[in-house]
């Protein structure tokens, strides 16, 4: 069974990379201006009819906690 993030992991990850939640669904931290931690969400996916991963953004933190 995956280990999925917590409200608390999301709240307090500063250090740079992608977090994994779950079926495809990645947690990013990047560093924004002045060094502050900017987090958002993206989906890594694979169409069967293009056999290629994708990933799609979803948003910010901010704007979907």
């Amino acid at each position: 069974m995956e280990k999925r993030l917590t409200a608390l992991r999301v709240a307090t990850v500063k250090t740079k990379g992608a977090y994994h939640d779950g079926g495809g669904l990645y947690l990013q931290v990047t560093t924004g201006a002045g060094g502050t931690p900017r987090k958002s969400w993206f989906f890594r996916f694979t169409p069967p009819a293009v056999h290629k991963e994708r990933l799609m953004g979803l948003g910010s933190l901010e704007k979907f906690p």
